[in-house]
């Protein structure tokens, strides 16, 4: 749909298979099959533009074709990827008043875990190291906050960026957050051959996915028995479902993994969502 174009317009793009074969971006020769795959037959229709938006569906939710413009007519278009009407209709960038940071965790602080003795375990795997260049990343976004008019900044850092001083904000006026940290997302593959017993797979899809934060190393090595309503140092995309944010317009997740998710006829589940 376009100014010019009134009507949605159906275009024939490419086979499920010819996009699975194209789809690592690790070989450069795919980039090229990529874009004559999703955006060269959609050329004739765009070049008149300066701006893109369009919402992925299925396998496109996991590559980032926005990154794939090529060197054609449309090599000079700004792409954006929008989940609702209601993203486009967003002209205005965020104004920041209260951003919320953390980064440069102790992933192995003991008192931000609370509970050992209830149902479940997270099993046995490899303990998550801390991140360093987390310490120079917030510094540096602390440094250019600090040039703002009108902005408050709440950074924590080491075991002050705990899972219980993240959810201490619901209902709260952050309009920003940034997290800098680990992340993980495990599919169903990953599932059987991972350490982790079913209990954390079991609630749903939005529990296979998570951001790391103090103390989550007791909690990811740990036999010991976990309550799903503690705090362990483990933030999951069904723990975020329950706070609100009710002024948040940017979330920055500087993380690995934050991207993937099980996608199925709704879309994608896991943290981005």
């Amino acid at each position: 749909i376009s100014q010019r174009i009134k009507k949605p317009l159906f275009v024939d793009l490419c086979s499920e298979k010819e996009l699975v074969n194209a789809s690592d971006l690790e070989n450069k020769s795919n980039v090229k099959s990529l874009y004559s795959l999703i955006w060269q037959p959609l050329e004739q229709y765009m070049k008149e533009y300066s701006k893109v938006y369009f919402s992925p569906d299925g396998l496109l939710n996991k590559i980032a074709i926005e990154t794939i413009t090529g060197s054609g007519p449309c090599s000079s278009i700004d792409y954006y990827r929008v989940f609702s009407l209601v993203d486009v209709a967003k002209k205005n960038k965020p104004v920041l008043k209260h951003v919320l940071a953390m980064g440069d965790i102790d992933y192995d602080d003991m008192d931000a875990y609370i509970s050992e003795s209830s149902r479940g375990s997270r099993g046995k795997l490899k303990k998550w190291n801390s991140l360093k260049g987390t310490a120079l990343e917030l510094a540096s976004l602390s440094e250019a906050l600090s040039t703002l008019k009108d902005i408050k900044i709440d950074l924590f850092v080491q075991d002050k960026a705990s899972e219980g001083q993240f959810k201490s904000y619901d209902n709260s006026s952050v309009n920003c957050i940034h997290l800098a940290t680990h992340g993980f997302f495990y599919d169903n593959l990953m599932q059987n051959e991972s350490a982790f017993n079913h209990r954390l797979f079991s609630c749903n899809m939005f529990t296979s996915a998570g951001l790391l934060l103090s103390g989550a190393n007791k909690a990811w090595t740990s036999q010991i028995g976990l309550d799903e309503n503690s705090e362990d140092g483990i933030l999951t995309p069904y723990e975020v479902e329950t706070l609100t944010f009710p002024n948040l317009s940017l979330v920055i997740l500087s993380a690995c993994e934050t991207g993937l998710g099980t996608i199925d006829i709704d879309g994608v589940w896991g943290m981005q969502r």
